[in-house]
């Protein structure tokens, strides 16, 4: 008798923790759809000249490689970023069109990194403030952000809204961590609703082709970690998937090594630093928000 009580009593317990488990599910899942929401028929334009000049002022060519010299983000200038950054809290996202609102994303998250790497002077510890997807360090996880009154952090923007609510495997590209690994920012532009799908398509393309981040083997194609821990969520744990997202970037030198390829063998991921010390440079930006809300993109 006491063994079939014991047993009822487990079973309930085991059911209340079901529907418990699936219920937190649910209410997480309608959290990030709220940012699903949108205006297609929205002619607004958000304003991203300070992130355009913000590009300008930090990036500098160095042996073919875009770097960033933090070291110049102090005072007037750091200033400037988190300005740009105020600005694009106060703006209503689910006001926006799609496209305006991916190009608002992909400016918000990268401003965020690049003002935390100012900030923490930490240009030799990304690695463990960024952490990895689903297992974010201290910079990505802090709510640093708040729009719309939510408060976000970096690993949110980046998991919940941006990959989540796309599901589009090109995001990847417009996403830097300031490290060699992750894709640089196009030089010396914003993501605007205008231009930012062919920049993503540019940045996949050239990021795709290199061979520092997919390399044929006869055991089959090394990739970048950022593959390896988004695969779940953009290909379905699935390597032919991801594969065949390779292939349609690929010139057509990859895309014959990537015949008859249909596994992924290995990953990895540079840590290094993209940080730039120049000799000297003068702060030279415009304000920040440009014209404001509703202003030319």
């Amino acid at each position: 008798m006491i063994r079939c009580v014991t047993l009822r009593l487990a079973l309930v317990a085991s059911t209340l923790l079901a529907f418990s488990v699936h219920q937190a599910g649910a209410e997480t899942a309608s959290r990030w759809e709220r940012w699903a929401v949108h205006d297609a028929a929205s002619t607004a334009q958000v304003d991203h000249r300070a992130m355009t000049s913000i590009l300008q002022y930090l990036e500098r060519e160095e042996r073919g490689e875009v770097r960033f010299a933090y070291s110049e983000l102090r005072g007037q200038a750091l200033k400037f970023v988190r300005d740009y950054i105020d600005y694009l809290e106060r703006i209503p996202v689910t006001r926006l069109n799609r496209d305006e609102q991916l190009a608002y994303w992909l400016n918000l998250y990268n401003a965020g990194v690049i003002e935390s790497i100012a900030t923490h002077s930490g240009t030799r510890k990304i690695k463990q403030n960024r952490g990895t997807p689903g297992q974010p360090g201290q910079w990505w996880a802090e709510k640093r952000f708040t729009v719309e009154g939510e408060d976000l952090s970096l690993e949110e923007i980046e998991q919940n809204i941006l990959l989540g609510q796309w599901k589009d495997p090109n995001i990847l590209y417009g996403l830097c961590y300031g490290v060699q690994g992750t894709p640089a920012p196009m030089p010396g532009e914003a993501f605007t609703g205008k231009n930012v799908h062919t920049r993503l398509g540019s940045a996949a393309r050239a990021f795709v082709n290199a061979s520092s981040n997919v390399r044929v083997r006869k055991k089959g194609v090394e990739v970048s970690s950022l593959y390896a821990w988004n695969k779940a969520l953009l290909f379905g744990d699935d390597d032919a998937a991801l594969i065949a997202h390779l292939r349609s970037h690929a010139d057509d030198r990859l895309a014959r090594k990537l015949d008859g390829v249909s596994s992924v063998s290995k990953h990895k991921f540079s840590w290094s630093s993209l940080n730039y010390r120049p000799r000297n440079n003068n702060f030279n930006v415009t304000g920040a928000g440009g014209g404001g809300f509703g202003g030319g993109s």
